[in-house]
């Protein structure tokens, strides 16, 4: 959850702006809490919904309560579903026939080096950025790493507030 809120840009909204995380949600006599809630550059308002493994019919329906709140949170601005899930379960695959909910699958991998550092790590100190130029300014150097469009380098991401900016060239980051 914490990793996805820092990269909100892998959902493939370049805009999307984090708003909070565990969001509480009142429901009549129902309480729970949105795992990432977010907005882009519209007003459009995201419930971001993570299942650590595979998602039943159940989620499905917890998120689209979630959004059902938030028109009422956030009046007059779209409200999208976001599902993110190591699969679905055939009922929670159909019920998304008729969702306006979009999935995304992930996968997690682990690799324990207990001598030295991993060679991620090592490949990682070898990506330029201007450290020195973002970190008086306030910007925080990621672990995210992209090919930047603008000046076609691979380099480390800044974030600076709420923008994600390419830690050479300054522009931002996709």
């Amino acid at each position: 959850q914490d990793y996805l809120a820092d990269n909100l840009v892998m959902l493939g909204y370049p805009q999307l702006e984090l708003i909070q995380t565990e969001y509480p949600v009142n429901y009549g006599s129902d309480q729970g809490r949105i795992d990432i809630l977010a907005r882009d550059t519209s007003g459009s308002v995201f419930v971001i919904e993570i299942k650590r493994g595979v998602a039943g019919r159940d989620s499905v329906g917890q998120l689209q309560s979630y959004m059902g709140c938030m028109t009422s949170v956030f009046p007059g601005k779209p409200v999208k579903g976001i599902l993110v899930a190591t699969d679905l379960d055939g009922a929670a695959r159909a019920a998304l026939i008729f969702a306006p909910i979009k999935f995304f699958k992930f996968t997690t991998h682990f690799e324990f080096h207990p001598e030295g550092r991993t060679q991620a790590e090592v490949a990682l100190e070898k990506v330029e950025c201007r450290t020195n130029y973002w970190e008086p300014l306030g910007g925080t150097i990621t672990d995210m790493v992209h090919p930047c469009p603008n000046c076609n380098k691979l380099t480390k991401v800044v974030r600076v507030g709420g923008l994600r900016l390419c830690g050479l060239c300054g522009k931002p980051a996709r």
